[in-house]
């Protein structure tokens, strides 16, 4: 409120300036003739405004009758095991041009609260040259999915782990018991994640051997652990057929992954088709 009046009192004494005809005491038409005056106006035009308010309502409106529209085919086009909410933006400047040569230029698809088999993820998606009608392949598209620890050890299987994984600060950790000499030996071994393609790359980085192993050499369990090559991890056969990953980042307590994918359909059965590795 004090703003607003500050504003006024400026708005005011610039008005008081004009006004007093730059610092005089007489007003300027003290001599001048009193009368009336009729006023003719000769000419007046207006721009369209009107017509430009209709062009932008009705560009608005056709607009968001789209965006619902792939939303709900989207919606329908999910996989079984596959719940959520699509919100669709659609990019470009006159989505009715779009339409009739054929191809959306972008399109961002976004389903914060997406459940996998009851599992939440959430996803976003941005895809360019996309057919109106779903019923081609996308030009391009490339995807990022959100998970917590709890999602991923929900979604996904290491191979030879039976315990959960856990997401640190740029690498997982996971943890077993196995025989060595004999003895039952605990173990945690630390690795960093690589995007792979149809797979992700675990490479072990350390390894932790608990208490069992104290009494005896157990460098050569270490050594096995460690492995001379990294542990795949195939996340093709969780995804559509097509689709790879790009990155994965890792942080205490989620992990972040971005797909791509060239000449992917989103109609239903090409996204419940799914990929395989090797």
């Amino acid at each position: 409120m004090r703003g607003a009046r500050l504003a006024c009192l400026g708005v005011g004494a610039a008005a008081f300036a004009v006004a007093a005809g730059c610092g005089g005491n007489d007003r300027q038409d003290a001599h001048e003739p009193k009368g009336t005056y009729d006023v003719k106006v000769v000419k007046a035009s207006f721009p369209p405004q009107q017509q430009l308010s209709e062009h932008a309502t009705m560009s608005i409106v056709v607009r968001n009758i789209a965006e619902q529209r792939v939303a709900e085919q989207l919606e329908q086009n999910l996989p079984e095991g596959v719940e959520g909410d699509v919100h669709v933006k659609l990019g470009g400047f006159s989505v009715i041009a779009q339409y009739l040569a054929g191809s959306m230029e972008q399109v961002e698809l976004s389903a914060p609260e997406l459940t996998v088999n009851g599992v939440p993820i959430s996803v976003h998606v941005e895809a360019q040259d996309v057919p109106p009608g779903l019923d081609a392949p996308v030009g391009r598209a490339t995807a990022t999915i959100e998970a917590s620890e709890a999602a991923v050890n929900s979604l996904i299987e290491v191979p030879g782990v039976q315990g959960d994984v856990v997401l640190g600060d740029g690498a997982v950790a996971y943890s077993d018991t196995v025989r060595f000499l004999g003895l039952p030996i605990e173990y945690t071994v630390t690795a960093r994640p690589t995007a792979a393609g149809d797979t992700v790359l675990l490479e072990p980085t350390g390894v932790e051997v608990g208490a069992g192993g104290g009494a005896i050499d157990v460098s050569g369990l270490v050594d096995r652990l460690m492995g001379d090559d990294p542990i795949p991890v195939c996340v093709a056969e969780y995804l559509p057929e097509g689709v790879e990953v790009q990155q994965i980042t890792v942080e205490p307590g989620s992990a972040t992954v971005t797909l791509g994918a060239t000449g992917i359909s989103l109609d239903e059965q090409s996204l419940a088709t799914r990929g395989s590795c090797g």
